[in-house]
């Protein structure tokens, strides 16, 4: 089986793109002959059953196999015989069963819910429990139970609740992090301040060129309104709203703006560990595959003795999975490093140049970022942006009014030195304070999206 080392949403993408293209294929060979009229009915019946769809990997005639298969948390059970959360199954193969190719495609997806959804249903099961806790006093009152059933069905029920109860504060903290997030406020709050100050120099431009009569005032304040308030005013629309689009209706001719502070996919949510479980595609040629060597005896009434060939070339070599994980270290040959893991050197050929420079300043972040990122690609997870260990927070104020976060941080000290003053003020303020100490985590969080982003980081799939 071929090492799955391609993140879900890409190994999603390709499967359904694979079989729709299998499908489009058979439908455009089968309207070829519907819309044949040289044929009559039995004659295109016939030509249907001669149709073969080919592989869509190999290309020979067999055909592909797709299937979904879904498994429910009743029929299906964990590696520690633990039932698991009900999940789906992709899964695509060569369909010549005597000799199919290389492809293998086989990914595990949860099924989704709405978080609204979820909170409701768990809202409904604790005022339903809570309610037969009543109803169960009612009865005692009455005389219709004894004391004693009345406390049994308390104690039961009271653990439901509880429970019910727990569950509740975990979703409701994953949808207000969605939809109420503290940190993203913070940042909005931040840029909007920064737009006052815009406009304030762009009226203060208008006023000296009113008095003044230099149109130079007006050039500053069209440079300050396209560099500074457009790309601000763009961000803040971005943090507000996560959808922001002119919808045409036709059929009034009419434009309504459409805005909403979060897409429904943002309220989706599954506990489930969507993994793929194998990913190979792409043809293969099988170099060892050999036709069977067939012996047959002098006298001829002996029965032929079949030999299958020893397939040699076709074997992977099983190597140790510590050695591929072991950490490695960067090797410098001027401004180029280079990498004696495989895996490691295939890994930082895919990373952004930019994103390389940075780390090449710093070889301990370099090899620290590398080695998660190898574990979190063995683990089908995305890469995180590590944060390097000699980071110097809240960073130095040099001489020259410059910031400096550390040796070799020179990426952190570029991306901070160019924000605005005001912006920088915003994410000084973003710590907690607790027995007298300052802890700085929101602010090197907010920090290393804003480098993330800076250096092409993205998602962390490479």
């Amino acid at each position: 089986m071929e090492e799955p080392n391609e993140s879900v949403e890409n190994a999603y993408n390709e499967y359904y793109k694979l079989k729709n293209k299998y499908e489009t294929e058979i439908m455009k060979n089968k309207k070829k002959i519907s819309n044949n009229q040289s044929l009559s009915a039995k004659e295109k019946r016939s030509e249907f059953l001669k149709l073969k769809p080919k592989c869509i990997n190999c290309k020979r005639p067999g055909g592909t196999i797709f299937s979904t298969k879904y498994y429910s948390e009743n029929t299906k059970k964990g590696e520690n015989n633990d039932f698991i959360d009900d999940y789906r199954q992709l899964s695509a193969r060569c369909g010549i069963i005597a000799d199919p190719c290389n492809l293998n495609i086989n990914i595990h997806l949860g099924t989704y819910e709405l978080l609204p959804d979820i909170l409701e249903n768990i809202e409904k099961e604790i005022k339903d429990n809570k309610n037969e806790i009543i109803d169960s006093k009612n009865k005692l009152l009455f005389g219709y139970i004894t004391t004693e059933t009345a406390l049994q069905n308390y104690e039961s029920i009271k653990d439901y609740v509880s429970h019910f109860t727990s569950l509740l504060e975990q979703y409701l903290k994953i949808y207000l992090d969605i939809t109420d997030n503290l940190e993203k406020k913070q940042l909005l709050n931040g840029d909007i301040e920064r737009t006052y100050e815009i406009i304030i120099e762009i009226k203060q431009c208008i006023i000296s060129f009113n008095e003044l009569e230099s149109t130079q005032y007006v050039r500053d304040a069209v440079h300050i309104y396209i560099n500074n308030l457009l790309p601000l005013l763009n961000k803040i629309s971005s943090l507000k709203y996560k959808q922001n689009f002119v919808y045409y209706n036709e059929d009034l001719n009419t434009y309504n703006l459409i805005q909403k502070k979060y897409k429904i996919e943002n309220l989706e949510y599954t506990s489930f560990n969507n993994t793929v479980v194998s990913y190979d595609v792409g043809l293969k040629i099988n170099k060892g595959k050999k036709p069977a060597l067939i012996i047959v005896d002098s006298d001829a009434t002996s029965v032929p003795t079949i030999i299958e060939p020893s397939i040699q070339t076709n074997q992977k070599i099983q190597t140790n999975e510590n050695d591929q994980l072991a950490k490695d270290e960067g090797v410098y040959n001027g401004n180029i490093v280079t990498w004696n893991n495989p895996k490691y050197q295939q890994l930082w050929d895919k990373l952004p140049e930019k994103f390389k420079m940075a780390l090449t300043n710093n070889s301990e972040w370099m090899n620290e970022f590398m080695h998660s990122c190898i574990i979190a690609k063995s683990e089908n997870k995305n890469c995180k942006f590590v944060t390097p260990k000699n980071l110097i927070v809240p960073p130095e104020l040099s001489e020259n009014d410059e910031y400096n976060f550390g040796e070799g941080n020179e990426a952190y000290n570029a991306l901070f030195n160019k924000l605005d003053k005001s912006y920088q003020n915003t994410l000084f303020s973003l710590y907690s304070e607790k027995n007298g100490v300052n802890n700085y985590s929101m602010f090197i969080d907010t920090l290393n999206k804003l480098l993330a982003k800076d250096l092409g980081f993205e998602n962390g799939y490479f």
